[in-house]
């Protein structure tokens, strides 16, 4: 890593830390006054939202920024005006139809009449919030990092902070908390979009939609599986288990998301360079991904392993007693996150085999329903967390071959050595919490992982201060 990546990683890391560290401060306030139920309400709310949105998205986030390193930089912000104004044209239909039918929604699909009050507000707050996604990919793209960190802030400050006083002090339930933030979401896209576009000179180029859609549309049915994948083990839950249920597994898979949030910060570094060295016309650059690579994967990596092992600390201090059996469920994903690293890589975009990226999708999900079935029948909602960490680790197994089929990235042996440290490690620790070893000696057995992957950092020369001093020097 250089001066100037090293300097960007401290900058991401304000508005990670922020996005993350409110939310998890936050959350013994709010499970004081929500109960698990209604959290399960908002997951459910949330999930028909995310399906909603990534039909209306039109599988565009993925190819805006693949369009964005292709066309000239004064074309850039009508290409995020274009794709914005498609978008949010296509939202406020979705929204009337589920105004009027909302009622109908939530008793055939969710065999749940209440959640029909909900289901208009999940959606709004998830299609805003990725209008405003659209903004971090401008940002991030044009290496405009203040910018990405005000949005961020605003956006994740604004939510917690309005969901906190309708929760709190107006006292509105899980109907505040979902409302508070639906305003914050919008609330940052009406000052961002007033802040680029005013005044509306903007173009909006119909030639452009249509390249991005050709590359898109056949990404939808992947956006749409893909939400379907991630979000399904939440719906069976609800239909064989209980909204109890459904919310403890929904607390435990936020607090092993703040692991992919991580790798989504970090990505913010090294993904406009992959794009760049994938588009080079030298060999040697196209080569040199993997060590690339390899320092944001150790770094990346460490945010599973500590969440993993650690699982039932974090829950212990975060949530109320209810909360705290969904420690195996933080363990499991933990693992499962730390796969994502590969799938954050843009091989098969950049190979334009948006296709092929849709049929893995598809095999993904029909894995994670043919999986989640019997095992939430015979063990709830550890079932679910067995069943969607198995489909996606097969899937991303699936995804990487064929990513290194079309776009090979060669990467260091260092790499598969940190994964099966993390995957041993976590699965020990299962082990022993299920065999109630005392647990004196399994705090000591987790210090002592956490050792050995930083000795493993000096190994490999990640955690040199000297070198990093040397780096500085010589820019």
């Amino acid at each position: 890593m250089n001066r100037r990546e090293l300097q960007n990683i401290a900058l991401y890391m304000i508005p990670f830390g922020v996005k993350n560290i409110l939310p998890l401060i936050t959350l013994p306030i709010f499970t004081h006054y929500i109960s698990a139920g209604d959290f399960g309400l908002y997951a459910l709310c949330v999930f028909f939202g995310t399906i909603c949105s990534g039909l209306i998205n039109l599988g565009l986030p993925s190819v805006f920024e693949r369009t964005f390193f292709e066309i000239d930089y004064e074309n850039r912000k009508d290409l995020l005006w274009t794709t914005q104004l498609s978008v949010l044209s296509i939202f406020l239909i979705t929204a009337i139809v589920t105004h009027f039918f909302s009622q109908s929604i939530a008793s055939v699909f969710f065999n749940n009449e209440s959640l029909s009050k909900f289901l208009l507000l999940g959606l709004v707050y998830v299609t805003i919030r990725s209008l405003n996604f659209y903004f971090l990919l401008y940002f991030k793209n044009d290496e405009n990092v203040k910018n990405y960190t005000i949005v961020t802030l605003i956006e994740s400050t604004l939510s917690i902070s309005l969901s906190l006083i309708l929760v709190v002090f107006y006292t509105k339930g899980i109907r505040g908390f979902i409302l508070g933030q639906c305003l914050g979401v919008g609330i940052t896209f009406i000052s961002i979009f007033l802040y680029l576009f005013f005044p509306y000179i903007n173009h909006f180029d119909i030639d452009l939609l249509k390249k991005q859609l050709r590359l898109s549309l056949p990404l939808t049915p992947r956006t749409f599986f893909g939400v379907i994948n991630t979000q399904f083990d939440r719906y069976m839950l609800n239909l064989l288990s209980s909204l109890g249920g459904v919310g403890i597994y929904d607390i435990s898979q936020k607090l092993a998301n703040t692991s992919f949030m991580f790798l989504t910060a970090i990505s913010n570094i090294f993904s406009p360079n992959v794009f760049k060295k994938f588009f080079s016309n030298s060999m040697e650059e196209r080569n040199s991904v993997g060590k690339y690579l390899t320092p944001f994967f150790y770094l990346y990596i460490f945010f599973p392993l500590f969440v993993g092992i650690f699982s039932y600390e974090i829950l212990v201090i975060l949530t109320s007693e209810s909360f705290h059996k969904g420690a195996p469920i933080v363990s499991l994903l933990s693992i499962l996150y730390a796969f994502y690293f590969f799938g954050k890589q843009p091989q098969l975009l950049h190979a334009k085999k948006t296709g092929l990226i849709s049929i893995i999708t598809l095999m993904s999900i029909i894995m994670n329903i043919g999986f989640n079935i019997p095992l939430i029948h015979y063990y709830g909602i550890y079932g679910a967390a067995i069943a969607t960490t198995l489909s996606g680790i097969i899937t991303n197994l699936i995804s990487i071959y064929y990513s290194q089929k079309h776009t090979p990235i060669f990467w260091e042996r260092k790499v598969y050595v940190l994964m099966s440290f993390l995957i041993i490690s976590i699965l020990m620790v299962i082990a022993l919490n299920h065999y109630n070893i005392a647990y004196k000696s399994l705090l000591f057995v987790k210090l002592i992982l956490i050792t050995i992957y930083i000795g493993l950092g000096i190994k490999y020369n990640y955690l040199s201060l000297n070198k990093i001093k040397d780096k500085f020097k010589t820019q």
